[in-house]
């Protein structure tokens, strides 16, 4: 049952407060820019719905009575509550903070920092949660509503998602600097197959792409050491291990200085693009379709590190 105290309205509440702090009426009405009578009006209705005096007259002041403090004790307190609800709601609008739930395939890694340091330039209140996997445990995180967007480096026509492109992703045959196919200008794919081929593993968008240019020469995957990392697989041909289907940015560095190579053959590049993928028919929060927006602006500056075609 609703006892009178809940019966209390904020402006009473807040006259409340204000006179706790300012002990004067004119003082009050000027801090909550409302009239003297409306604030002595919200005094009497006040007092008299709690049925107890809730100021006394001191001077030329008012001062308030035991229950007056009482009363604006929990005003301050309600008050704090409303404006740290304010904060939150904001956060959830995303016009100020608020978090953004992330999923990206592993390949991008090398150059998530970038988009992110740009993005929180802008939004410094910003708070991320990233999920790195390959291509199906990514989607699957976005279906499942535990990721906000996510980063994947191809599209298709699963109706569960959208797709918005924003940068070219093409793909490379490496190889080790002194590895011995760096040396030959020009190799037929077959020749290729006779070298241990370092791969993703099934349901990653890298493995999806080598099976596919495969099949466009005809071949068949035969000498394969599965890998369920991008970093292990750019060691591994690092360390002459073998050849392996790669992004530029995933060895931007050791291309520069020769110490990886990229292989010329028939096919390649394997032109693949990178996209934002959301959602279909799930609204997003304006945090998300902000950084959307920028990583699209910043598809110019995506591959500045990048040469060739």
């Amino acid at each position: 049952m609703q006892n009178k105290a809940q019966r209390l309205t904020l402006k009473q509440l807040r006259v409340l407060d204000s006179l706790a702090r300012l002990g004067s009426a004119t003082r009050v009405a000027e801090a909550l820019h409302v009239t003297q009578p409306a604030v002595s009006i919200a005094l009497r209705q006040a007092e008299a719905l709690l049925g107890t005096p809730l100021t006394q007259t001191v001077g030329r002041g008012l001062r308030l009575t035991q229950a007056g403090q009482a009363v604006a004790e929990s005003a301050r307190a309600i008050e704090a509550e409303l404006l740290h609800l304010g904060t939150r709601l904001d956060a959830l609008k995303g016009l100020r903070g608020g978090t953004l739930r992330l999923a990206a395939v592993s390949t991008s890694k090398y150059f998530v920092p970038k988009l992110l340091r740009g993005f929180l330039e802008q939004h410094g209140d910003a708070e991320f949660e990233i999920v790195i996997g390959n291509r199906a445990t990514v989607l699957q995180n976005l279906h499942g509503g535990n990721a906000d967007l996510a980063i994947v480096g191809q599209s298709d026509n699963d109706p569960r998602f959208g797709y918005t492109r924003f940068a070219d992703n093409p793909l490379h045959l490496m190889v080790a600097g002194d590895h011995p196919l760096a040396r030959r200008r020009r190799l037929a794919a077959r020749t290729v197959l006779s070298e241990r081929m370092l791969v993703r593993e099934a349901g990653s968008g890298m493995r999806a792409d080598l099976d596919l240019w495969l099949r466009d020469q005809g071949l068949t995957l035969t000498r394969a050491v599965v890998m369920r990392s991008d970093e292990t697989i750019k060691q591994s041909v690092l360390a002459g291990l073998g050849v392996a289907l790669m992004t530029r940015d995933t060895v931007a560095g050791e291309l520069a200085a020769g110490r990886v190579v990229e292989l010329s053959l028939p096919g390649l590049p394997v032109r693949r693009e990178w996209h934002l993928a959301h959602a279909a028919g799930r609204k997003m929060t304006p945090l998300a379709d902000a950084f959307r927006e920028h990583v699209v602006s910043q598809m110019v500056h995506l591959r500045r590190t990048r040469s060739g075609p």
